[in-house]
């Protein structure tokens, strides 16, 4: 899991920006996750293996990635 979160409104604004969704989508889903207590995103990473024991395990990569709007 990523240490460093990004504010849910600055994020989904990129969905319009991006023409990926509209205007009215984007204040639904802001409005949806503020009546859900969501303020923010973190960025994390699930490796999942079917095989052995399943858990799940939270562990900080060490390195934080910053550049939330930047591809992986």
């Amino acid at each position: 899991m990523n240490p460093i979160s990004i504010q849910f409104a600055y994020f989904v604004d990129r969905y319009v920006e991006n023409g990926q969704a509209s205007r009215e989508q984007v204040e639904e889903m802001k409005k949806i996750a503020k009546e859900n207590d969501v303020s923010h995103l973190y960025l994390c990473v699930l490796h999942y293996n079917i095989q052995g024991k399943r858990s799940l395990a939270v562990r900080n990569p060490g390195l934080a990635y910053e550049s939330w709007l930047n591809p992986l």
